[in-house]
């Protein structure tokens, strides 16, 4: 979220991502859409990479993480595109996460939330009966209560080598 920095009174990377993001827009629709269903995710990666301040626009990461909520609904299609893709579902117990998303969305349907809640722990039981080498399924409880146990679990999951700064939690991006 802060990866691009603060705003301040004369710049707002934030701003320039939004229009980085409308330019690109434009040129993936035309140049990607009828090859790959994942074109939008493209126009995030490029809008991200022009505003950067990394010399290579973050192009040259190992990885690319999208941490979106109800990814795993669209597992095929990620994985038709993206075949050596790997997806970490983070559940958190139902009342939990409930509460949390009606505070964040105080006017939310209740029934559509909870038929979204029962799809997304549907899947996260599916996924981990069928033992999918590249899905992972992890509590949050286990990550808040046992970090360092679950953030290895996590590491190996993706065959990263461990390092400090993994370990060290950070509160919007600090």
């Amino acid at each position: 979220y802060w990866s691009l920095g603060v705003s301040t009174a004369s710049a707002s990377p934030y701003v320039d991502f939004a229009r980085a993001y409308s330019a690109w827009y434009r040129i993936a629709e035309k140049s990607f859409a009828s090859e790959t269903m994942l074109w939008p995710h493209l126009v995030v990666v490029l809008a991200y990479a022009s505003c950067s301040k990394k010399p290579d626009g973050g192009l040259a990461a190992r990885y690319w993480v999208d941490k979106t909520p109800t990814n795993e609904k669209y597992l095929q299609k990620i994985w038709r595109e993206l075949p050596e893709a790997r997806i970490i579902q983070m559940v958190r117990s139902p009342a939990d996460s409930f509460l949390s998303r009606k505070r964040m969305e105080p006017l939310m349907d209740l029934k559509i939330c909870l038929q979204d809640m029962r799809r997304s722990y549907r899947i996260a039981a599916e996924q981990s009966r069928k033992k999918e080498s590249r899905y992972m399924v992890i509590r949050y409880e286990e990550l808040c209560e046992a970090p360092r146990s679950a953030i290895t679990r996590i590491m190996k999951f993706l065959n990263i080598e461990p390092d400090p700064c993994l370990f060290k939690p950070t509160v919007a991006g600090r």
